[in-house]
């Protein structure tokens, strides 16, 4: 049950990373589509949102699936046991 809940958390996390990589690199195209150019800012947050894009939706969702299912198994073990 724990090993569950803790994919589950850990799977958030790579999904807030996810985000993070998204609005990162939404902000360095906005500005460089402001400054007209290369920007060194520009630069290191579209390098850093590329970092985080490494993170695939599939295995957000693979990990999500499994942390169900060791869930699911977890409290099954507790609850037949009570019987």
């Amino acid at each position: 049950m724990y090993a569950g809940i803790g994919l589950i958390i850990f799977d958030l996390l790579l999904m807030v990373v996810r985000y993070l990589g998204v609005v990162f690199k939404t902000n360095a195209v906005a500005v460089l589509a402001v400054h007209h150019g290369v920007d060194a800012e520009a630069q290191s947050l579209l390098h850093f949102a590329n970092i985080l894009n490494m993170v695939r939706w599939k295995w957000i969702g693979g990990i999500f699936v499994l942390g169900i299912f060791l869930l699911i198994i977890g409290f099954w073990r507790s609850f037949s046991r009570r019987q």
